[in-house]
């Protein structure tokens, strides 16, 4: 081999290495455009963590204050159940006869204000359940993606 043959093959293998080193330095190669992909895909469900957070503080909120709404309707509506026992017209009551017609239209006023109190408490139950559905469903969605987050953290490790 000629010495200029020599030279342009050693200019050649320097010039490879130089490339390999800057291909290892920027992680161009195949682990390091995997690396990469792994770092977006990880990014990508940690931002979907972000947003199911989010929505469980929405919920949180929305949940106190549909509460809020829910405690002044009941207060209301027990003061309705409590004031029902004494709002009796007396022009009604004048005659034992009119006491006894009375009677049927007193009880149904009682019951129906009973019944107002007792469907705001359902409602307030069903709105806890619901929250507390929400909020787990929410949880188990966090869970997957940390499971999924770690998988792919492991991949990208070995």
């Amino acid at each position: 081999m000629s010495k200029e043959n020599t030279n342009s093959v050693v200019k050649s293998l320097s010039k490879l290495a130089i490339v390999r080193r800057a291909m290892a330095f920027l992680n161009l190669g195949e682990e390091g455009k995997l690396e990469s992909f792994y770092g977006k895909v990880i990014y990508t469900l940690n931002k979907e963590k972000k947003i199911i957070n989010q929505n469980i503080a929405q919920a949180k909120f929305n949940h106190e204050s549909a509460l809020e709404t829910f405690d002044e309707n009941l207060k209301d509506a027990q003061d309705a159940f409590e004031h029902a026992k004494i709002d009796v017209d007396p022009s009604k009551i004048a005659t034992n006869a009119d006491q006894t017609a009375y009677v049927d239209a007193f009880l149904n006023n009682l019951d129906n204000k009973a019944l107002a109190v007792k469907r705001i408490e359902k409602q307030m139950e069903e709105a806890k359940e619901s929250y507390e559905k929400l909020v787990i469903e929410y949880n188990e969605e966090i869970e997957s993606l940390d499971k999924r987050i770690d998988f792919l953290s492991l991949e990208s490790e070995e």
